[in-house]
């Protein structure tokens, strides 16, 4: 037998390494580019997306001008749903009543101008085949809906939805880059791009948890996708379109021991789906119930949450992997810090719409979820963020954080600290079901806010400066009772 040549016994055996190699190449992120919106107003995160998804198109007015957000808001006012229904004088006679942010806020329901999209039918769910299509191979965004928990007492008082955008898909983890419209910000110049959009777990898509310290239900059946021109097929209609997933009511298991990925709770209209042949059991959407949901979230004083949770948030960041928007990833021990983490309370439209609840909220110091701001040591930045919640007793780390938010609330800190304001004397006082969130320091009866709207800056462009809360929180009630009244 003929003996093999040095060169070619050192190819062999260097190639389980190389087909090792091969097989680990992972496929590129999909992501899609648009002009992004961030929202102008507490009413309008219905008018950043809905701006955002038709110009993935791009889509513009009869003429060639361009739709940015506040054409969105006048078009839906003026009821134009496409170029066919276009008329200059209705859009003129809605421009002069939309002139100001807040204006015309409308419902939460998106508006497409000149295009469609399809709703997810009741006890289906976007499968990462769906997201993989629609981004991938479609170039279209997917349009999400959060809800959050219901008023307890039945107030009347509106309930927040909010909506979000799906702007990337990465078939190798399966994980979906989603842009937060939040926090207002009327036009005084953040990027929007840089910290309002973020990569996110499927998981996450499929159950939120909570959104910066208020439970939030992921409201399947109001996600849009298949988005066309309003002339355009179906694109269900194509052979090799992925099939949604499908949802079972649960009939054996209690509601509290429903879980996603092993120890994720499902509420609500959260479902865990199966792209295999059986589906996945999880509970459907009662729209009778008006209980709040309930995450059996315990309360405890500020100082000992930050000190309770110091080194599990230690340990979380040391083995953390950063995946920025554009898809690069930030890691390592050295590269990545923690900031000291603001403790949240949490109040909804009720609490906000009754004195003695936030008052009361105000003066227990107490909190059960905090946002932990992580930062680029080599830029100072503030890159990610995550909440960690005190569910029975026991802390974890999930839910959604806002990094945009979680920026503000830092360097308003660093502004605002001195020697006798200690930067672990900072918290925040969150509304996610108004889209209101405050930086905040005091002592009981004597609570000071200031918001992270405009990263933190007044009408004039000047850094905002702290107000008594019950000011603060009062004048927010009047806008919801405002609202309530105009039927938005």
């Amino acid at each position: 037998m003929k003996s093999q040549s040095p060169s070619h016994s050192r190819a062999l055996s260097m190639m389980p390494a190389a087909l090792l190699c091969a097989a680990t190449v992972q496929a590129a992120p999909k992501t899609l580019e648009m002009p992004r919106e961030k929202q102008l107003d507490s009413t309008w995160c219905w008018a950043a997306v809905s701006t955002m998804a038709v110009n993935s198109f791009p889509m513009t007015l009869p003429g060639g001008a361009p739709i940015d957000q506040r054409t969105t808001v006048i078009l839906k006012q003026a009821r134009i749903k496409n170029e066919e229904e276009f008329s200059a004088t209705a859009f003129k006679d809605a421009k002069a009543a939309c002139s100001a942010p807040g204006g015309c806020a409308g419902s939460n329901d998106p508006f497409l101008y000149n295009a469609l999209a399809t709703s997810v039918p009741a006890g289906k769910v976007l499968t990462k085949k769906v997201f993989n299509f629609e981004i991938g191979v479609r170039k279209r965004p997917v349009i999400i809906n959060w809800d959050y928990a219901p008023s307890a007492n039945g107030s009347g008082g509106p309930q927040g939805r909010h909506l979000l955008i799906v702007t990337g898909y990465n078939p190798s983890n399966g994980k979906l880059r989603l842009f937060d419209p939040w926090p207002v910000d009327n036009g005084q110049g953040d990027n929007p791009r840089r910290k309002r959009e973020r990569w996110i777990k499927y998981e996450t898509y499929l159950d939120p948890v909570m959104d910066m310290g208020q439970p939030v239900t992921a409201m399947h059946k109001l996600d849009l996708y298949q988005l066309r021109r309003f002339n355009e097929e179906q694109p269900a209609e194509l052979n090799d379109y992925p099939k949604l997933g499908t949802l079972t009511r649960e009939t054996t298991t209690p509601r509290a021991n429903v879980f996603v990925d092993g120890s994720r709770p499902i509420r609500a209209e959260t479902f865990a789906a199966g792209e295999g042949a059986g589906p996945v059991s999880a509970e459907p959407h009662r729209p009778d119930v008006k209980a709040k949901l309930d995450l059996g979230l315990q309360r405890t004083d500020f100082a000992k949450a930050l000190a309770d949770t110091k080194p599990m948030i230690a340990k979380h960041v040391a083995h953390l992997t950063v995946t920025l928007a554009d898809g690069t990833n930030v890691r390592g021990r050295k590269r990545l810090q923690a900031a000291t983490a603001f403790p949240l309370i949490t109040l909804d439209t009720t609490q906000i719409l009754t004195y003695s609840a936030k008052q009361d909220a105000l003066s227990e110091r107490t909190t059960s979820v905090l946002l932990v701001p992580v930062i680029d040591t080599r830029t100072s930045e503030v890159i990610d963020s995550f909440l960690i919640y005190n569910q029975a007793g026991t802390w974890k780390i999930g839910g959604y954080a806002n990094t945009e938010i979680a920026e503000v609330l830092v360097q308003q800190r660093k502004a605002f600290t001195t020697e006798q304001r200690r930067a672990e004397d900072f918290f925040v006082v969150s509304v996610p079901e108004q889209a209101a969130f405050y930086f905040a320091h005091g002592t009981p009866g004597a609570v000071q806010l200031v918001s992270v709207d405009n990263r933190g800056r007044d009408a004039e462009g000047k850094d905002a400066q702290f107000t008594g809360a019950s000011a603060a929180l009062d004048g927010l009630a009047r806008s919801i009772k405002q609202s309530a009244m105009k039927g938005e």
